[in-house]
This record gives structure tokens, C-alpha cells and sequence, in this order.
């Protein structure tokens, strides 16, 4: 008994040693899949061991990243997280209103149906009543046109406020609907435990403590967005960087320090090594054969799914320019944006502007007519590497119109990112067979195709232009089929490997230029080919 009593009181001593410490986030860095979240406290601790508690914690916390640093007189002796079942995540003030409007619509309802319900009481008492000169010898005919005229009049109105009545139960309903489905999209986080970081601190002295918190949490994340514009062919690009940032982690972040990071904490930072591939014999029934063998394996971070964030560009996204600052550090940058920034978990995505800036660029006019009769414009972005950039959609804008989609994709190796700003109109293009020289006969135990092409390209605008045409001859996969007496005009280059032949062609204002090639092939008679 003596045991049991000395194990209660230490139990109690327990609770009373637990201090719930107040806390707000104060700086968040956004990477493209998660977020690190930096809280800050200060708190006046007594002597002794004792535990603080920091609720309101994110559940999707990843409990195996929290770091605690402080001041003050004060020995930090451990740290965990815990999750409480117990108390539910209070309603932000704007959740809360939300509410207070569903309450309200839902009052407004019910009084209207009431006002239609006491009409339908009204009508059929003066229904049961209908039958007045049954019992009442002595009512005059004036008297009864009199009530008839009441009655008539009296129905009609009760059924014209019963119709408006109708109509505004039918609006509210609609306006309650909508509400609720916002709210209930919204509060599902808050219907969840959330959590608790536990930190273990031995005061040397009573002390003034000044806490930081710093821990990784999911359901965050951004990916990038561009906008290119272009005023005028050989003018420089004009290149939007944008962030789409979206959080749902169960913490609203209000007025904290934003910064961005192109870094990825999912990619594995462990280099693999291999291991010895051997070569050996198998039989058919054999199930497996093993090519080779590597010692790496994949982490849980690497085969866990990103925060899902692709979907949410359909949705309406609030805009905002903010001034930012960049960091560049050997593998990734961090871009600070200098003003307080806020986002409340689940709310619509908010897209933030990271940097405008101006791009050197080449400009080509470019056209594949055997696959379509456009000619494209192509701007060719110089040091591009420079600008650090993610891949993302990209709108691209060209002569101040909207010209369409594309998607910036910074991660080719040529020294110039090439961005199509689509087709122009006022240059045409057309690609013919040319039947006369085009024909198909035997020659002893072969036969022979030719054929023979030509494209016409005509400037209809008020410059002269430079255009780069490609086209292509087939390439022979099998040696009975034979690709022979080649002609290409017109100073045309053939990548005799891939059959590619490419043309520069100088086509003066309102003129028209003509480039021809022709080829023939060869195979044993009786085979089919494909490929032409």
C-alpha cells in the first residue's frame, strides 16, 4: 500500500511539473512536397525538471524531425511529440463567421416556413367557414357579395405570399447548401486530434526561457508557374516566376516569414554504390533472371507520395506581389519574401510572384511541313541556367495577346531553352508531292519507288525573313532495302543517320521561295515495306 501511495504521488508531481506553453509560427519555408515550420515562445520557468507543453501542433508532423534550440538558464533533456485525442483544433475567425451565417440562414428559414405555414392554417379555416348562409336566415345579399369579395381577395393574397415565401426558402436553401459545403470542406482538419510537442527542460534557476521550435510537417507544398511575354520579335522576354502555394496541414500561418526553397527534403541524399553484376547461365523454366544487383534501396522519403498540388490550378487563386529576396546555395535557393504572408490551412491556393525579370533572347522562324503547314516563332532564351528556375506551366503572351500554354522545362541541356510563341499568320507554307517525278516500277528482281517533293513558302509580312525548314528521307532498317540517288536543293543539310534535312532560307517581304528534294528506294520484289 505504501508503494501504491508513493507511485500516486509521484504520477501527481508528474502533472504538476507540465507546463502548457503559448506559441506562435513565425516563419514557414515552403518546399515543392512539405514545409518547415518555425515556432517561437518565451515562457518564466521555476527551478527544477519540468515538461512544456506546445499544443496546437500539426498532426501530420514528421515526429522523427523537431529541433528545439533556447536561452536562458536552462538545460533542454529530450523531445517528443504526442498526439491529443482530446481536445479538437479551435475554428479560426473566419471559420467561426462562416458558421455564425449558416446559423443565421438556418433561422431565417425556419421563420419563413413558419410565416408559410400559418398561411396554410389561415386558408383552411376560411375553407371550413365557406358554407355561411346555412345556418344565418338572416344575412342580407349585400352582405354575402361582401364576404364573397373578402374571401376572394383574402385567398388570393395568402397564395402570392405563400409563392414569395416559396421562393426566398428556395434561395436561402441554396445560399445554406453552398455555405455548408464550404465549411465542411474547411473544418474536416479541425475535426481531428492535433498535436503536442513535449519538451523536457531542467532549469538550473527560476529563468526567463526564449524557445524556438523547428519541425517538417506534409500537406504543404509549392510548384512553380510562368508567364512570358513578348512585346515584339528581337525584343527581350519578359519571364513572371510564380509560386502556387498550397497548405492543409491543420496550422494557419498568420503573418509569418515566407520563404521559398527550390530544395526537395523527399530526394534520398544517399549516393548508391553497386555491387558486382554476374553473368550466369538459366533454364526456360527458370521464373527470374537477374540482370544485376545494386546495394541501394529507396527510403520511406523517397517512395512517399508528394502533397497532391497539380489538381488545384483549375481552382480561383488569389494573387498577390510581394517583394522577395534570393539565396542561392550550392544545390538549391531559397527566395525570402520580405513581407508578412498569411494562409490558413485549406483555403484555395495563393499564388505569389518570386521575380520578373528580363531575358536575352534569339529569335527563329521555324517549319516542319510534312507534319503541319504553320510556321512557328521561336524565341531562344539565353543563360537560361542562370535563373534557376523549376519546371512548371508557362502562359505565353506574344504581341500583348494570350498565344497559349507551353511548359518550361529547364532541365534540357542545350545551351538555349528554345519556347515556342506559336504560328504566324502572315507567313505561309505548303509541302506537295511532285507526281511527274514521282513513280514506282520493277528493275529485274527489285523494285523501285521515287519520289519527289516540294515546299513553297511565301512572306506576307511587310520585312524580310529567315526561316528554318526541316524535313526528312526515310532510313533503311534492314540491308535488302536501299535508299539511293539523293537530291536535296536549295544549299539543304542531310544527317544522312537520321534522314533529317534542314534548310535556312532567306525569303524577302511579299515574295515566295521554293526548296526541293527528291529520293528513291530500293527492295527485292514480293516484300512489302513500310515507312513510306
Amino acid at each position: 500500500m505504501k508503494q501504491l501511495f508513493t507511485l500516486l504521488v509521484l504520477g501527481f508531481c508528474s502533472v504538476l511539473n507540465a507546463k502548457e506553453i503559448p506559441s506562435k509560427v513565425s516563419s514557414v519555408t515552403v518546399f515543392q512536397s512539405r514545409a518547415e515550420i518555425t515556432r517561437t515562445a518565451s515562457a518564466d520557468l521555476p527551478q527544477g525538471e519540468q515538461e512544456l507543453v506546445f499544443t496546437g501542433i500539426s498532426t501530420q508532423i514528421d515526429p522523427n524531425n523537431i529541433q528545439v534550440k533556447g536561452t536562458g538558464n536552462l538545460v533542454i533533456l529530450g523531445i517528443s511529440f504526442r498526439q491529443n485525442y482530446l481536445n479538437e483544433s479551435a475554428l479560426p475567425a473566419d471559420l467561426q463567421k462562416i458558421k455564425d451565417q449558416i446559423d443565421g440562414l438556418d433561422l431565417a428559414i425556419k421563420k419563413l416556413t413558419n410565416e408559410k405555414s400559418a398561411y396554410d392554417a389561415e386558408r383552411k379555416l376560411m375553407e371550413a367557414n365557406q358554407q355561411i348562409g346555412g345556418n344565418q336566415q338572416n344575412i342580407t345579399l349585400e352582405q354575402l357579395k361582401s364576404i364573397a369579395a373578402y374571401y376572394n381577395q383574402r385567398m388570393a393574397a395568402m397564395a402570392n405570399a405563400q409563392l414569395d415565401l416559396q421562393q426566398q426558402i428556395t434561395l436561402k436553401n441554396e445560399e445554406l447548401r453552398k455555405l455548408r459545403a464550404h465549411y465542411n470542406d474547411r473544418t474536416a482538419q479541425f475535426s481531428q486530434n492535433s498535436g503536442e510537442i513535449v519538451v523536457t527542460v531542467d532549469a538550473k534557476a527560476a529563468t526567463k526561457a526564449n524557445l524556438e521550435l523547428v519541425y517538417m510537417v506534409h500537406a504543404a507544398g509549392w510548384r512553380a508557374e510562368y508567364d512570358l511575354r513578348a512585346e515584339e520579335v528581337d525584343a527581350p522576354l519578359n519571364l513572371t516566376y510564380k509560386a502556387i502555394v498550397t497548405q492543409s496541414t491543420g496550422e494557419n500561418w498568420s503573418n509569418v516569414k515566407l520563404i521559398l526553397s527550390t530544395g526537395d527534403p523527399n530526394v534520398s541524399i544517399t549516393k548508391p554504390n553497386l555491387d558486382p553484376q554476374y553473368v550466369d547461365f538459366y533454364y526456360a523454366n527458370q521464373n527470374v533472371m537477374m540482370k544485376g544487383t545494386a546495394s541501394y534501396a529507396p527510403s520511406t522519403n523517397d517512395m512517399r507520395s508528394a502533397a497532391p498540388l497539380g489538381d488545384e490550378i483549375m481552382e480561383e487563386v488569389a494573387v498577390e506581389q510581394l517583394e522577395f529576396a534570393s539565396e542561392t546555395k550550392t544545390l538549391y535557393t531559397n527566395y525570402t519574401i520580405e513581407r508578412p504572408y498569411s494562409l490558413n490551412s485549406g483555403e484555395k491556393p495563393l499564388t505569389v510572384t518570386i521575380r520578373d525579370q528580363q531575358v536575352q533572347a534569339d529569335y527563329e522562324y521555324q517549319a516542319v511541313p510534312k507534319l503541319r503547314n504553320r510556321v512557328f516563332l521561336i524565341a531562344k532564351a539565353k543563360n537560361w541556367g542562370e535563373l534557376v528556375l523549376l519546371p512548371g506551366p508557362m502562359n505565353v503572351f506574344f504581341e500583348g495577346g494570350f498565344v497559349g500554354k507551353s511548359y518550361m522545362n529547364p532541365n534540357v541541356t542545350a545551351d538555349n531553352l528554345a519556347i515556342s510563341l506559336g504560328y504566324d499568320p502572315g507567313i505561309t507554307i505548303e509541302r506537295m508531292l511532285v507526281t511527274d517525278l514521282s513513280s514506282k516500277k520493277d528493275i529485274g528482281t527489285n523494285q523501285k519507288e521515287a519520289y519527289a517533293y516540294e515546299i513553297l513558302i511565301r512572306n506576307n509580312k511587310k520585312k524580310d525573313i529567315k526561316v528554318m525548314i526541316q524535313d526528312q528521307i526515310p532510313v533503311a532498317k534492314h540491308a535488302d532495302i536501299k535508299v539511293e540517288t539523293v537530291v536535296v536543293g536549295g544549299e539543304g543539310k542531310l544527317d544522312e543517320k537520321t534522314g533529317e534535312i534542314t534548310w535556312t532560307v532567306d525569303v524577302p517581304t511579299a515574295k515566295q521561295v521554293k526548296r526541293q528534294f527528291s529520293f528513291e528506294v530500293r527492295y527485292p520484289k514480293g516484300q512489302n515495306v513500310s515507312g513510306l
